[in-house]
């Protein structure tokens, strides 16, 4: 890294919380000033957009853009429909004291996330990985890319179906759309989120794709397509919107990463829609619960009505982490301290079989956010630095998510025709957003969540590339001894 760029870094860090800082005690005193620093969050957000829309070189599809708009849902458009309505509160409490606070936070999450998307330096085993490459030029390439990602998804198939044996979940909370509710697969199961089988299931939207791209070119995708549609109905069935809305927005941004081309202004609304209405809406409305003969049933379709109105009061109802950060940072740290680094442990106790350590706790912490919160409850993904050691530690673990973000959209500039790289670009894309929303409370779920979204696509790349050589030194080795 040039020392240019690390001084600008630092002075740029200092500088940043320099303000927070100053204008946190203004903020936290002064609730009136709430629409002025959502104002200065929106226009941080639009910055981007601006400067390379004016550059000519704004493509939607970087990670940035998926960043820039978690935060403005989250934390300046939510909190803003809240104020207008005087509902920032939480179990009847009104934070909207801390609202400004969290927002200066959420400020200093997007200069941390900047920081390190623009920060250009190489890390040696990283770019190993992510920029791999490999050419299918050589006979029976595409064939054994084919048949790998097949056993691979099987693999991870397999996981999944453990997952559902092992924990024990009811097959009918499997269907949560008439039947279970979505609380019953947690209140029912034993041990619902057993890591490495849990996971399982977000790897297969990549091995899909990887079998939709390697698949024969004259033959129809008949089983990859049904493969979708099954993944879709598990995923419709299960209540589980982050991972349907991961799985749809994938699909679409590779179906136009593969075309080359960018969506229409009519795209984008119609996306919008889909996503509001069935998505976030639809499922969130029907793996909802009613009580009936003074049991809990689900909603089912074509009995319970279902509109526009229910969708909207679902998506604000479900979007605010606003809320609940400012839960967070009113406790911490006057209240109850700093965690300093205990959330990080899981990251080393979770590969660590349960037969070896059948204490294992689920996440280090747990009875604070057990007691500060009902279950269910979450915070962005930058507010667990801040329970950890406090706002100076937001800055830095952004720009550590800046930097992967930006080598992810490097590898597939550099190749953008490479079908992997077009995958792995669709699937980090939607991730950030589930990321950003669901991650605060727990490191190492979404650090492994990650690595189980991408490691199929890593695999693939990493063996190809092997291939690739393996078959160049054959040609050459013929070539020559002809």
């Amino acid at each position: 890294m040039r020392r240019s760029y690390l001084f600008i870094t630092l002075t740029t860090i200092f500088l940043a919380l320099g303000i927070v800082m100053s204008m946190g005690s203004w903020a936290k005193s002064n609730s009136s000033g709430n629409y002025a620093v959502l104002a200065l969050l929106a226009a941080v957000c639009l910055l981007p957009i601006i400067i390379n829309n004016l550059r000519h070189s704004l493509d939607v599809f970087e990670p940035i853009y998926a960043f820039v708009l978690s935060t403005f849902i989250y934390f300046v458009f939510v909190p803003l429909v809240q104020f207008t309505q005087d509902s920032f509160r939480f179990l009847g409490k009104d934070y909207s004291a801390d609202a400004g606070w969290v927002t200066l936070l959420a400020l200093l999450s997007l200069t941390g996330f900047y920081l390190g998307y623009y920060w250009r330096t190489n890390i040696p085993v990283w770019n190993k990985i992510v920029f791999a490459k490999g050419a299918l030029k050589y006979p029976r390439m595409r064939a054994l890319l084919w048949q790998l990602s097949f056993i691979i998804f099987g693999v991870f198939a397999m996981m999944t179906v453990l997952w559902i044996v092992i924990a024990r979940v009811p097959l009918n909370t499997l269907w949560v759309i008439g039947q279970a509710t979505y609380g019953d697969a947690w209140l029912l199961s034993s041990g619902p989120t057993i890591g490495y089988f849990y996971n399982a299931r977000d790897s297969l939207i990549a091995l899909i794709l990887m079998l939709f791209v390697y698949r024969a070119k004259k033959r129809w995708p008949i089983i990859e397509l049904g493969l979708l549609v099954a993944l879709t109905l598990f995923f419709v069935g299960g209540g589980v919107r982050y991972r349907l809305l991961l799985l749809v927005l994938a699909v679409l941004f590779f179906y136009f990463l593969q075309r080359g081309e960018r969506p229409r202004s009519w795209q984008y609304v119609l996306v919008a829609f889909l996503v509001f209405y069935f998505v976030i809406g639809g499922v969130g409305f029907f793996r909802g619960q009613t009580m009936q003969a003074g049991q809990l049933h689900g909603l089912a379709i074509g009995e319970d009505p279902y509109s526009v109105q229910d969708a909207w009061k679902i998506l604000i109802d479900n979007s605010q982490i606003s809320v609940s950060t400012a839960v967070l940072v009113h406790t911490i740290p006057e209240y109850h301290p700093y965690f300093y680094g205990r959330s990080f442990l899981n990251l080393f106790t979770q590969p660590i079989p349960r037969f070896l350590w059948p204490e294992k706790p689920t996440n280090f912490g747990q009875d604070f956010f057990d007691n500060l919160w009902p279950k269910g409850t979450t915070v962005p993904f930058w507010a667990l630095f801040f329970l950890n050691f406090g706002p100076v530690a937001i800055v830095p673990g952004m720009i550590l998510w800046g930097y992967i973000s930006r080598r992810i959209y490097d590898a597939y500039s550099a190749n953008p025709k490479d079908e992997l790289h077009r995958i792995q670009l669709a699937v980090y894309w939607s991730f950030i957003i589930q990321m950003y929303g669901r991650g605060g409370d727990n490191f190492a779920f979404n650090v492994y969540g990650w690595v189980f979204l991408l490691a199929p696509v890593w695999i693939v790349l990493l063996l190809r590339e092997k291939l690739s050589g393996y078959y160049q030194r054959r040609f050459e080795s013929s070539d020559t001894s002809s």
